[in-house]
């Protein structure tokens, strides 16, 4: 999962480092894709990665990774998106399954910092 986050991170910053314009778009496109390409290996592989997760979770974070599939389609290989409706219709559904996933993990840290602090207060 860290794995995961971090190259997810990095390609996030390497779309702002390489601008869209004639002498890099080609490059911005490959980390912009790629990006997505991490966000779902990461909805793919979060009922192995967090296997305390919901199952509500779990449905919704495949209903974000087929909506994802569909738009780069729509994109790609249908051309119906414009380039920028495309990354803004990416970025907010990867950007808001990211912030839901670490609202997930936080509350998977806090049950067990809860437990753990009531089994103490028991001794």
């Amino acid at each position: 999962m860290r794995v995961l986050l971090t190259l997810t991170a990095l390609n996030l910053g390497l779309v702002g480092v390489f601008p869209n314009n004639v002498s890099s778009h080609m490059l911005h496109d490959q980390v912009a894709s790629f990006l997505i390409y991490c966000v779902i290996a990461l909805i793919i592989g979060v009922r192995w990665l967090l296997p305390q997760i919901t199952k509500e979770f779990l449905y919704l974070s495949y209903g974000v990774g087929v909506a994802l599939v569909v738009a780069e389609v729509m994109f790609r290989g249908i051309g119906y998106f414009s380039l920028t409706a495309f990354e803004m219709i990416a970025f907010v559904m990867a950007f808001g399954w990211l912030l839901m996933l670490l609202d997930r993990i936080e509350s998977l840290i806090n049950v067990g910092t809860e437990s753990e602090i009531l089994a103490n207060l028991e001794d």
